[in-house]
């Protein structure tokens, strides 16, 4: 009797939930200039969240990942690339940790924590949420780019919701970054 419950119990959790094994690719936009390496150290990240006092370790975390989402989207650094920096202000909207994504009523009937997390979460079961806004201003070269992107997303313990949220309005940011103006950061 237990042994059809759990192999049943194997085979719905991740059909009826979802899962998350990566991070969306990210891509720089062909309107942008060609990029060299990010000045990590000149960057700056301030990070508000709208659901519980922050860390004051919260905007270097977050800092380190958007670097390292750029990082990814830009590749190699071009040869004649202008270094990037960048400031962002990111708001953490909403997160939570549910154990699936609808409205939560029906796995929390069937025990969420006790069978479905336990049973889900080395599958990549989708186990928290996070929508997150990110202003993203980057100076390449002298030219300042400014865009704006808001995204939320599902997330498990291979892909974290926050990093696949952040990667996505960093994408979307990218995508609306207006025309370069003269200045710096």
């Amino acid at each position: 009797m237990a042994r059809p419950l759990v192999a049943s119990a194997l085979v719905a959790v991740p059909l009826t939930t979802g899962c998350s094994y990566g991070v969306p690719p990210i891509e720089v936009p062909a309107h942008l200039p060609p990029l060299g390496a990010i000045d990590r150290a000149a960057s700056q990240v301030v990070v508000t969240d709208l659901r519980e006092d922050l860390d004051p370790e919260d905007a270097e975390e977050v800092r380190e990942e958007i670097a390292e989402i750029l990082g990814e989207a830009i590749g190699p650094p071009a040869e004649h690339g202008a270094a990037l920096r960048f400031y962002a202000q990111v708001s953490m909207l909403s997160g939570t940790f549910t154990g699936n994504n609808s409205d939560g009523s029906v796995w929390l009937l069937l025990g969420t924590p006790v069978l479905v997390v336990p049973l889900g979460a080395p599958l990549g079961l989708n186990i928290e949420y996070d929508e997150v806004a990110v202003n993203l201003v980057m100076d390449i070269g002298g030219d300042r780019f400014a865009g704006e992107g808001r995204a939320a997303s599902w997330g498990s313990i291979y892909a974290p919701a926050r990093h696949r949220a952040l990667a996505k309005a960093v994408q979307i940011a990218l995508l609306d970054a207006r025309s370069p103006s003269s200045g710096s950061l």
